[in-house]
């Protein structure tokens, strides 16, 4: 997603706008840094384990709908853009996701880190 996003930001808008204060985007993307936060607030037998999650959508338009519901942050980025920018941004989305079609429909693969802790008793 962030392949398709932030280079269609960049070509028609910019980075460089106020947003609210927020935690990075990939803060628990980090095992050490899942562990360390759960261990703070007492848990305990932490295991992480990468996987792979595979989305499908019929079209660029499901990709950009899949962007608004489930990425905080990049929305908000889109919607500080000038009204030309955006415009140009949402189709330059619709566009470039094509570049992930596989026969009838786009296939994206996202990696995710399951993080699996305990409370002890």
């Amino acid at each position: 997603m962030w392949r398709i996003v932030l280079p269609t930001i960049q070509e028609f808008g910019t980075l460089d706008v106020p947003l609210l204060s927020a935690p990075p985007p990939f803060r628990f993307a980090e095992p050490a840094e899942c562990g360390r936060v759960l261990t703070e607030v007492g848990f305990a037998g932490i295991t992480a384990t990468s996987h792979t999650n595979r989305w499908t959508g019929r079209d660029g338009q499901a990709v950009r709908d899949l962007l608004y519901q489930s990425i905080v942050q990049a929305p908000l980025l889109i919607e500080a853009q000038t009204r030309e920018a955006r415009e140009k941004i949402r189709v330059g989305i619709r566009a470039r996701a094509e570049e992930y079609r596989r026969g009838d429909h786009l296939e994206l693969r996202f990696p995710y880190l399951l993080v699996t802790p305990t409370k002890p008793r």
